[in-house]
């Protein structure tokens, strides 16, 4: 994993990359795409004398297309399946997180870009993901 701030921008930028290239023995007892990335780009500060501190950002996942194991629900278990490849497409979130002391704060939309083609957009083949999904949470620690 490679992060840091970018240097033709100020240090309050960032972006952090994951980049895995994987080469089973063989493909016929573990499948996995070739290629998967994972980057994050954000900007980072603090706000109101410095009282609040903020990320705002974007997350992009992505992998080859591969041909992924199914899933039985019967018997809660995943197989090998020939029939269909999934992979190939960027999944996108949008972030953003605050903290003030020991209070934190989050707001995420995901998939951001859910519906923007026809194709359907999967993580084991017949499943698809959930479309579009904001999610939001807190977490805050209390000391005696």
């Amino acid at each position: 994993m490679i992060r840091h701030s970018l240097s033709n921008f100020p240090e309050k930028f960032n972006l952090i990359n994951n980049f895995k290239y994987q080469h089973p023995d063989d493909k016929e007892i573990v499948r996995l795409p070739d290629f998967t990335s994972y980057t994050s780009f954000f900007y980072e500060n603090k706000f109101f004398k410095r009282a609040l501190y903020g990320q705002f950002g974007i997350d992009v996942r992505y992998c080859t297309l591969y041909l992924a194991d199914a899933y039985m629900p019967a018997t809660g278990q995943f197989y090998l399946q020939n029939e269909k490849k999934i992979g190939n497409y960027a999944y996108l979130d949008l972030f953003a997180n605050f903290r003030i002391k020991t209070f934190r704060f989050f707001l995420k939309y995901e998939h951001l870009n859910a519906g923007f083609s026809e194709r359907g957009y999967y993580t084991v083949p017949h499943y698809p993901m959930a479309g579009g999904t904001f999610k939001w949470g807190i977490r805050w620690q209390f000391f005696d």
